[in-house]
């Protein structure tokens, strides 16, 4: 059954990232602080109500139907998430800005680039291998997995950019690290009920989905935690995303 490799997946992914997370490469490097906490809270909580309503008017919208792009309509799910995706990153990079932050305050440290980039990889080819895709990356490819592949890489590192990076970051300079892990998990899970409502909202599947997306939440926070760049948490959400489509 698809949820229980999916566990097995997650299962797989929680045990290489606490091995990683021992690595003196990440704990050497001193942790990215803000000197006002409480005006953080105001931004996040500014930015949150803003994310949720604009999940619960599009989330479900087809936007720019796949046709018009001259791609397959089953990329339309993944099309439709990665515009909502880039507006949410978008929000993000103008507040940034706007407030004179730099993109390590948003998970993007670059004295941690290497070893997020390394741990992403790993969990990328774990998940590969857990799902029984590692050839996968060695063959032929048709098209519409290729660009199934290029939105799912849109998708998790804008997503994983604004909710491990900018949200969690400063819920965590509030609230502590688990309330501010919890916090952030829940949030994105908000924001992708809209997408799961496809699955009929009560029924079964849908309550396997939300499950299954509370876990992978739970997990991505954990990965930020530990790796502190989202380019490990990132990685790993389109490579998974990305298997799920296939």
């Amino acid at each position: 059954m698809e949820w229980l490799s999916q566990i097995t997946e997650y299962i797989g992914a929680l045990a290489v990232t606490m091995l990683l997370g021992l690595s003196p490469r990440i704990n050497t490097v001193p942790p990215v602080g803000f000197k006002y906490p409480q005006r953080e809270r105001t931004a996040v909580f500014g930015l949150s109500l803003g994310l949720l309503i604009l999940a619960g008017v599009a989330g479900r919208a087809v936007w720019l139907p796949g046709s018009l792009l001259g791609l397959p309509a089953e990329l339309e799910p993944l099309i439709q998430m990665g515009i909502l995706a880039m507006i949410a990153f978008a929000v993000v990079a103008t507040l940034l800005v706007l407030r004179g932050q730099p993109w390590r305050s948003s998970g993007w440290h670059k004295n941690l680039t290497r070893p997020g980039i390394q741990f992403g990889l790993a969990l990328v080819f774990l998940t590969l291998f857990l799902r029984g895709k590692f050839l996968t990356m060695f063959q032929d490819m048709p098209e519409v997995a290729l660009w199934a592949l290029l939105f799912s890489l849109v998708i998790g590192l804008a997503e994983e950019t604004v909710f491990r990076g900018y949200l969690q970051m400063r819920l965590i300079s509030v609230w502590g690290n688990q309330k501010g892990w919890l916090a952030a998990s829940a949030l994105y899970v908000l924001w992708r009920i809209p997408s799961w409502l496809v699955f009929g909202w009560g029924t079964q599947a849908f309550w396997i989905q939300v499950a299954l997306g509370i876990l992978q939440s739970l997990l991505l926070g954990w990965m930020m935690l530990k790796s502190r760049h989202v380019l490990t948490p990132g990685l790993y959400h389109a490579v998974s995303l990305w298997v799920a489509y296939l």
